[in-house]
């Protein structure tokens, strides 16, 4: 039987070297943590930090502004008021007796309407006085407006719209179920051209009594 080597006490825990070098990482450690954290230096390999919270909160809503999709939902978010806004305009007696300033908030200073000219309200309408003068001449042939249906198809700035609807006549109490096409131009939020394509301005004419 091979003796001990009386060189090398015996340590439980296997070796004593074991054990010293545990104690001398314990106080390494020691020592660092009583010393105040340094920064660190930014790597030259062009490595940015993570933005802090904020910083990307920020950076993730100007993105989501300008992404198509919400450029999308914003354009619609403007035409559906503003055909609110007309229906109530017309129900409430049009001009001198319901407030415009609800579809003036959805149109652009400079905005156009370009209407056919066989209507009794065709041509051209500019800026918001022209587009209460033309909510004039439509409520004097129309006293009521009911849309059944909106369906976009957006290319910001442009935007098509299908519109379905019911119209009455204000002269000879006629309704007219009928549907529009309209061309319109989206500027930051605002109206800023309106093309509408009648289904059937033969029709429009012969439920106002004109034909």
């Amino acid at each position: 039987m091979r003796g001990r080597r009386r060189d090398r006490p015996w340590s439980p825990t296997g070796r004593t070297g074991r054990r010293v070098r545990r104690d001398r990482h314990r106080r390494t450690a020691d020592r660092a943590s009583a010393q105040p954290a340094r920064r660190r230096a930014r790597p030259a390999t062009g490595f940015r930090r993570p933005l802090r919270s904020k910083q990307a909160s920020d950076c993730r809503q100007r993105a989501s502004a300008d992404s198509p999709h919400h450029c999308q939902v914003s354009i619609e978010t403007t035409l559906k008021k503003f055909y609110a806004e007309e229906t109530a305009y017309v129900a409430a007696g049009g001009f001198g007796k319901a407030s415009f300033d609800g579809m003036a908030s959805c149109l652009a200073e400079d905005v156009v309407m370009y209407q056919a000219e066989s209507l009794p309200y065709g041509g051209q309408w500019r800026g918001h006085e022209g587009i209460e003068q033309f909510m004039f001449a439509f409520g004097k042939a129309w006293e009521s407006l009911e849309f059944f249906e909106h369906r976009f198809v957006t290319e910001a700035p442009s935007v098509v719209v299908y519109n379905r609807g019911r119209l009455r006549a204000r002269c000879t109490g006629r309704t007219l179920d009928t549907s529009v096409m309209q061309l319109m131009t989206v500027r930051d939020g605002l109206i800023a051209e309106i093309h509408p394509f009648y289904l059937d301005t033969a029709a429009v004419r012969e439920a106002l009594g004109e034909v």
